[in-house]
């Protein structure tokens, strides 16, 4: 996920909750759930507790992606 850590392009953002979240467009074979640089900066924020860059980020304009990847998780786990 080295790719994840530099500048996030649109085109090669995929999730999937079977492979643990994002996946690069080499990996996305069969997904199609894409996602946006947006989202995933949010996400990054909140796993690296980073409140700053959250408070900074336009949370509301993406609650519906963020929602939508968490019932994706857990959709998957309950499936497991």
């Amino acid at each position: 996920l080295s790719w994840l850590q530099g500048e996030l392009t649109p085109s090669q953002l995929y999730f999937s909750a079977s492979q643990g979240g994002l996946v690069c467009r080499n990996c996305k074979e069969g997904l199609n759930q894409k996602t946006d640089p947006e989202t995933i900066k949010i996400i990054r924020s909140l796993l690296g507790q980073d409140w700053q860059e959250v408070k900074r980020l336009k949370v509301n304009d993406h609650h519906q992606k963020l929602n939508e990847l968490s019932n994706f998780y857990f959709s998957y786990l309950k499936s497991l």
